[in-house]
Formats: structure tokens, sequence, C-alpha cells
């Protein structure tokens, strides 16, 4: 059966079960109406029939008070009980007309009315001619009195007549709802049955099928091996399941082929990050190496102004070099989706004064002079991840000190209230080369700079920028560009970040940290590396501080049980014992010993893993003089 077929068929089965229901009940009503007009016309005749015998009184009453005063007024009551007796009469005829016997009594009554008018009619007369004593003679002569007995007599009977067929008629009224309310439910009932039936043949044919149709499609794709019924309905939809069970087919094989294809780039992105984090650890440890060496070579007190200029120069390239590292390892975790944020409180005018101490060289280099606006100081504590809102700031600052060559850059702070939301509003604005709009459109695009040779020009890998965008949109912040060729560049960052009360305890780095004394301090390195051996014992010389150092975490352990230390600093990827098996070790027998991680591997779940197997504090490679510092500082303070 097609759809067409079963439409007009359930189609006619309602429309006859619509029809049956509206013919009935309207003839039901009709007989209702009919029967409750009977009961009002019943009603109606009774009550003029009242009316009548009342006229009747109110003409006799005016005759009997004119006669008596002779006064003029009493003839009104009496020409109105006339004219409505007449009236109630005529009413009563035509309601009656259809009854025969009630006819017949009507035109009896009539007579005796006709001859009560006119002997009141002659009294009247009389009256008025002066003749009072013949009219009390008509009045005595109870002529007057016998018509109007004989009409209430008739009248009681027509009333008694009229009684019964109200009688009747409520009975046949009463009987008449009861049939009508029978007839509706059989009508409903008869109708329910049709609907029912229309309703089965529909859902048996075009509801059923349709749902296995539909099963069909919810469960594709959930990889269930067997085969699904065939659907049976109508012929349309019978034809579509078949369609649909071959583009299934289809489908299910495009889809294992791109399942297999998604599983190769996923392992091959899984590899690539596996690559970038073993990359990213072979860098660090000989950056670490030339870095820590520059930081030593910077000590030199007897270098002239050049060298310390190549030198300053040296130092900022090895940062530079560590902060591309950095941007492809984000990049990945943000691929990758990885990336987490941290949240604790900061001082973001403390952010800034770091950020312009990193960025101070190139600053240099470029004759850039860098200002800041500093926020109120009640307004600067917030709770967020300064590492992620440094590195945002670091990356606009840097764009801004490379295109401003001999130009200012300006970095301003404010707040904002948004959506019920605080924000912390940061802007950085140069007087640089500036951009047209279509080299707006794609800035933010990964690996993308200004133009084909800006990075020639200017350097960069064209990432900070992507990164960034990326970073605020973690945050729900936003970030806006606006920017005129010649004249310049300004980034507005809004990031909606909690208030905090107690500003960050954050230290700041942007002077140097002074070593502390550690004479008759013992201080375990354990680092397979040798030039990173160097440069710790090199760093360390200054405090004091007598070093041994193990070359991996088994002999670690044997100079702690020969000679606990005060401290111990350990690498993470080392030869026969790694750092954190040596560490879960130790702290297994020597908990209260302090053990920092030494690693090139500083990503934050890296740094909350190495805190969870037991170390107290992680420094990154390459390790920073002044990070050192203030790690000796916190633990012999």
């Amino acid at each position: 059966m097609s759809i067409r077929h079963g439409a007009f068929i359930v189609f006619a089965i309602l429309l006859l079960a619509s029809l049956l229901n509206t013919g009935i009940i309207s003839y039901s009503q009709l007989q209702t109406d009919k029967q409750f007009g009977q009961l009002q016309r019943a009603n109606h005749t009774l009550r003029q029939a009242d009316l009548l015998i009342s006229s009747l009184k109110d003409a006799e009453t005016g005759q009997r008070g004119f006669l008596l005063t002779q006064n003029p007024s009493y003839l009104q009551p009496y020409f109105d009980g006339i004219a409505t007796s007449r009236a109630y009469y005529d009413e009563l005829t035509k309601l009656t007309q259809d009854t025969p016997n009630q006819v017949s009594k009507l035109q009896n009554v009539k007579k005796l009315i006709e001859k009560k008018l006119a002997e009141l009619d002659q009294t009247i007369a009389l009256s008025k001619q002066g003749k009072h004593e013949e009219a009390l003679t008509v009045v005595n002569a109870d002529h007057g009195k016998q018509f109007m007995a004989s009409i209430r007599t008739e009248m009681e009977s027509f009333i008694q007549r009229e009684q019964a067929l109200l009688v009747a008629q409520t009975r046949n009224y009463e009987n008449m709802k009861k049939r009508v309310k029978l007839i509706s439910l059989l009508t409903g009932a008869v109708v329910i049955l049709l609907v029912i039936t229309g309703a089965y043949i529909l859902n048996r044919l075009a509801v059923m099928p349709l749902s296995k149709l539909l099963a069909k499609i919810e469960g594709f794709g959930t990889d269930k091996d067997e085969p699904a019924a065939a659907v049976k309905g109508f012929k349309e939809i019978a034809r579509l399941s078949e369609a649909f069970d071959d583009a299934d087919r289809k489908i299910l094989n495009a889809l294992n082929e791109s399942r297999h294809a998604a599983k190769v780039a996923q392992d091959a992105n899984r590899a690539k990050g596996d690559f970038l984090s073993n990359m990213s650890h072979e860098i660090r440890n000989p950056l670490n190496g030339i870095y820590g060496i520059l930081q030593l070579l910077s000590k030199n007190e007897q270098l002239d102004s050049e060298a310390r200029d190549l030198l300053s120069k040296a130092v900022y390239s090895t940062k530079s070099l560590g902060f591309i590292i950095n941007d492809i390892l984000d990049f990945s975790k943000i691929e990758s989706r990885a990336l987490r944020l941290e949240e604790m409180p900061f001082s973001f005018d403390q952010i800034v004064a770091q950020t312009q101490s990193e960025i101070g060289a190139l600053a240099k280099e470029k004759s850039v002079k860098i200002t800041s606006k500093p926020l109120a100081k009640d307004v600067d504590g917030w709770l967020g991840d300064p590492t992620r809102v440094k590195q945002i700031l670091l990356n606009l600052l840097s764009n801004g000190v490379k295109f401003a060559k001999g130009g200012r850059v300006d970095i301003n702070a404010w707040t904002e209230h948004l959506d019920g939301k605080i924000h912390l509003c940061f802007s950085v604005d140069d007087n640089g080369v500036g951009m047209d709009q279509e080299t707006l459109s794609r800035l933010f695009n990964r690996f993308e700079q200004a133009s084909a040779s800006t990075s020639r020009r200017f350097g960069g890998s064209g990432l900070g920028l992507a990164i960034t965008k990326a970073l605020v949109e973690m945050m729900d912040g936003s970030i806006e560009v606006t920017s005129e060729i010649h004249k310049g560049t300004s980034v507005k960052v809004r990031l909606p970040l909690e208030h905090s009360d107690i500003q960050s305890p954050t230290q700041d780095l942007t002077g140097q940290i002074d070593a502390p004394s550690l004479e008759g301090k013992n201080i375990l390195l354990v680092e397979d590396n040798d030039i990173n051996q160097v440069v710790f014992e090199s760093m360390m010389e200054q405090t004091g501080a007598d070093i041994k150092v193990a070359v991996n975490g088994r002999q670690g352990i044997e100079f702690i049980e020969q000679s606990i230390p005060d401290l111990v600093f350990m690498d993470i990827f080392m030869p026969e014992m790694g750092g954190i098996e040596a560490c879960q070790l130790i702290k297994e027998k020597y908990p209260n010993l302090p053990i920092v991680a030494l690693t090139a591997n500083v990503m934050e779940h890296e740094v909350r893993h190495y805190e969870e197997v037991g170390f107290d504090g992680c420094l990154g490679k390459p390790l920073d003089w002044n990070q050192l510092n203030l790690c000796l500082n916190r633990y012999f303070s």
C-alpha cells in the first residue's frame, strides 16, 4: 500500500467519524431544543392564563371604583384591564393553536369575556349619563359575577390541561436528555473506535516503520555488527529504508576508512607531541649549559663595556631561543587541548615589571622606550594563571618592540565592569610601521606574520599571536587590534578574572637576587650532564656551601645514606635510576629532606606530577641564577 492510499483510507475513516459524530450530536441537540421549546411554551401559556384573569379583575376593580366615587381616574385601570385581557387572550390563542381542546376552551372563554366586558361597559355608560340607580341595578343583578365565575371555571380547566401537558413535556424532556446522553456515549465510542482503527493503520504502516528507520539512523556509526531488519510499511518508507541501508553500507565503509585515517593522524600527533617533548629536553640541556655559562661570565667584573654588551645580547638570544621552544610546546599543547590554566593570586604590576625587565635587552637594541601605567594598588590583586597572563603580555610587548624601532611602546592597565564581572584590561600601543586591514584579518593565524618580508626584517616564528589569542579565549577574554599604516598598532586585552583582596606573594625578579651565605651547609646535586654539573657548582660557589655531585638516582641515595644533606637538587631523566624513582625512595626514609627537581620538562601537568611524587619544588632548565638564589633563600632563610 502506498502512502497516498493509506492516507486516503485514514482520512476517510476520520472524516466518517467526524460526520457521524457531528450528525448525531446535531440531531440530538435539535430534539432537545424542540422539547425545551415545548416546555417554555407550556410555562408561558400558564403565565398568560394567570395574567388574563388578573387583567379582568383589574377592569372589574376600575368599574366598581368609578361607580362608587364617580372619579374618572378609576376608568384608567378599567380601560387598561380591558386592553391587556384582550392581548393576553390573543397570545393564548397563538400558544394553543396546535391543541384543539384548548382552542375550544378559549373560544368559550372568549364569549364569556365579551359578555363580562359588555356588562362593565353598560354600567359605566349608565353612570356617565347620571343614571346611577340603573347602573347599580345592573350590578346587583349579579350577571357580571356569574360571567366571572364561569370564566374562572373555564380557565381553571384550561390551566389544569396545560399543567398536565407541562408534566408530560417535562417527562419527555428528561427522557430526551437521557437518550441524548446515551446516544452521545455510543457515538463517542464509535468515533473512538474509528479513530483507533485509523491510528492502528497509521501506526502499523507509518509510525512503526519510521521508528525502525529512525533507530537505524540513530544506530549509524555505533559499530553494531548485526544487520538491521528490513523495514515494512508504506511502499515509499520501505524504499527509503532500502536506500538508507545501501547508503549506510557505503558511508560505513567510508567512515571506517576515515577512522583509520584519524587514528593514523592521532598517532602522528601523539608522536609529534612526544617528539617535541623529547626535543625540548634534548635542546634545554645544552641550552642550560650555554645560559649558565653566560650568566657566570656576566659576573666577571674585568669585562669591558663592549664585551658586556655582546654578553647581554648573547643572554637575550639564549632567552629568546627558550621562548621559541616554549611557544612550540605551548602550541602543541593547545592543538591537543592539553593546556590547563592555573588559578593563584598575582599582581599584574609585578608581571609588567618582570616583562619589561626580560624584554629590556631587545628594547635597548631597537632603541625603543617602554613606558607603563600601573593599576591602582587597591585593585591590583587577581586570581588566575600569572604565567599565562605574563606570556600574553610578553608576546604583545615583544611584537611592539620589534615593530617600533626607534620609537616607543606604552603599556596601559585598567579595570572594567562588563556583564556583572570585573575585567583586567591592558593595552600595548606602539608607534611602529602599522598594518592594513588585510594583514589584520590574518594576524592571529598560526605561522603567519604581517608580510612575507616581516620575518626577515623583524624575526619571529609566527606562533606568538596565535598562542596569545588562544590563551585569551581559554580565559573567556577578548583581544582587539587596531592599526594604521605608518602610525602604529594598539592591542587591547580584556580578561574576566576574579579580584583577589590578598595580593600575590610573587617575588619581584626585575633585579638581581643575592645568593644566601651557606657556609657549613651540605647540598647534593644529582645530575648526569657534566656541563650542567659545572654550571651548577659555579653558580653555588659564592654561597660557600659544600657541594656533592651524584651522576644518577642510585648514587644519590648512596650519598644520602652516608651523610644526609641539607638540600637535594635532582635531575629527572638519568641512567640507571631516574629522579622520580629516587625521590620516592628517599622520601620514604627521609620525608623531611627537601628535594628540588631540576628538569627541562616544565609543562604544568609535569610540575604537578613532580609535586605529587614528593618533590618540594621545581626549577626549569635552562637554570636562571635569580631563580636558583630565590630557591636557596626559600629553604635557608
